[in-house]
């Protein structure tokens, strides 16, 4: 009986004519699961703090920040501007941010694909580790699952078309990616030897299209320029601690970044060849130079990692396997082309039956996951963030009558406490002006603040003591995390620091 209904629903999810029914209902089932999956399995967000610290930066709304430009930390912002503080939420927008670009990418391969290749393009990326684990935790990378298909997509409207609503959106995008990460140069300089390559290059280069997308992009990333000039170039020292000492060092690195990105495709090349048969790989489909279409496709997909690595080499950068995580939105549909293949309802009824088998395992390993991180004193699960937010607020308040407006310390922990305390303090990073210019002397002394640091971090606590001196009031605390299922936690220890604020 349930065989049968399986097999009635694969019926229907693989009609040719339910195409974008099948690929709606990935995109809900894809954010349900992954959120789910994310709340249960992740009890801190994310090890490193990158997503506390998106919220911390994005809260002061600055023009930049030292490490990035501003627009990831701007739309973690906004989020919580409209949902609660908690982990579900924000893994809500980690998948919110995949499922864009999934229907970006969706548009994209339809303009050269048939609905169906289209279908089996955006189905075969969920077996892409970028696109689910590693998505879960959101950061100038991961904004980029978004962003790139979006500017892509208006690249190739503008391109076919040139007409002046594309040309902008593409120009607006182009932006909206520079300013998630510099990176973003890299897509940019895809798209224009895609350009350069593709027959229709004087028809493009002779109309005004490219020079409006030219000016749009201009316009919105003149007030980071401006920024980057007045702050003399701060998130380019960040950049430095990415610089190789010798090339022997680069190459390692791009060795390492190669296997990397393999290793991460491995799992969605087994299921596309099990998906079309071996046969079709081993004949693939011949380029011809005079083929836009394919030259598109293919320049789209490879093009990214081809100049990453090109980038790597010319500057001397340390790859990270993790920049990887926005290039291969296109290889669906590259995978595709290179067999040429038109999907048959056997095809696409395969490839529909291992996704969705796929998010059902997912879902019902999460508990197991919990309590494997849990028996593994995963740092993830039993750091007790959310617990030293409560803790530091509960003892302000019972000192001061005043809101807890700073806090500084150790990371992650006092990014933590800017997420979690319900007033939500400014960050104070690294008890450094330069890079926290929503601080102020002034600030400080009318404001006070809260400094935690991990009773083992001699660096924090030696900075207290030169900005602060002794004077104030310090408590030792060991803190435990409160979510467990079979444990209890080890304590960990701080010392917590409170500046009187100037009454």
């Amino acid at each position: 009986m349930i065989g049968q209904s399986l097999n009635s629903a694969l019926d229907r999810l693989s009609h040719p004519q339910r195409s974008t029914q099948t690929f709606c209902l990935f995109l809900a089932s894809h954010l349900l699961i992954w959120t789910v999956y994310s709340s249960v399995t992740q009890s801190n967000l994310d090890k490193w703090g990158d997503m506390v610290e998106n919220f911390a930066w994005g809260q002061e709304w600055q023009l930049g920040y030292f490490k990035h430009p501003p627009l990831f930390a701007w739309v973690t912002a906004v989020w919580f501007e409209v949902f609660p503080n908690t982990d579900w939420a924000y893994f809500l927008l980690s998948q919110l941010n995949v499922v864009i670009g999934f229907l970006a990418i969706w548009f994209l391969a339809k303009m050269f694909l048939s609905e169906r290749q289209a279908l089996i393009a955006v189905l075969l990326l969920e077996f892409i580790p970028f696109y689910t684990f590693l998505s879960i935790k959101f950061n100038a990378n991961a904004v980029l699952l978004s962003l790139w298909p979006l500017t892509t997509l208006f690249f190739c409207r503008a391109y076919v078309s040139r007409r002046l609503d594309a040309s902008l959106l593409f120009g607006a995008f182009a932006a909206l990616a520079l300013l998630s990460k510099y990176y973003s140069l890299c897509l940019l300089s895809a798209l224009f030897v895609v350009s350069l390559m593709c027959k229709e290059r004087r028809q493009y280069y002779a109309s005004s299209s490219p020079y409006v997308s030219a000016a749009a992009l201009l316009i919105l990333v003149v007030p980071h320029l401006l920024w980057l000039v007045s702050v003399d170039f701060l998130p380019l020292g960040y950049a430095t601690d990415h610089m190789a000492d010798s090339l022997i060092q680069v190459i390692r690195a791009i060795g390492s970044f190669t296997v990397a990105q393999l290793l991460y495709l491995l799992l969605m090349a087994a299921i596309f060849m099990a998906v079309v048969g071996v046969d079709a790989v081993r004949r693939p489909q011949r380029l011809r130079l005079d083929d836009s279409t394919r030259l598109m496709i293919f320049g789209i997909g490879v093009f990214p990692f081809l100049l990453t690595i090109g980038g790597a080499l010319l500057l001397r950068v340390k790859l990270s396997s993790v920049w990887g995580l926005p290039i291969w939105f296109f290889v669906g549909a590259s995978c595709l082309t290179y067999v040429g293949l038109q999907p048959l309802t056997s095809h696409v009824r395969r490839v529909v039956a291992i996704v969705f088998a796929f998010q059902f395992l997912v879902l019902l390993s999460s508990p197991g996951v919990a309590l494997g991180m849990e028996l593994l004193k995963a740092e993830v699960w039993t750091s007790p963030r959310k617990e030293l937010a409560a803790h530091v607020s509960d003892m302000w308040h019972q000192r001061f009558d005043v809101p807890l407006k700073i806090v500084a310390g150790s990371k992650p922990y006092a990014d933590s406490v800017s997420f979690y305390a319900d007033e939500h303090p400014s960050l104070f990073i690294d008890f450094d002006l330069r890079i926290s210019p929503w601080i102020s002397e002034e600030r400080l002394r009318t404001e006070g603040l809260a400094v935690v640091c991990l009773r083992a971090d001699r660096q924090c606590l030696g900075r207290v003591g030169e900005r602060f001196g002794t004077g104030d009031e310090r408590i030792n605390a060991q803190i435990s995390s409160r979510r467990s299922i079979i444990s209890d936690p080890e304590p960990v220890d701080f010392v917590i620091v409170l500046i009187r604020p100037e009454s």
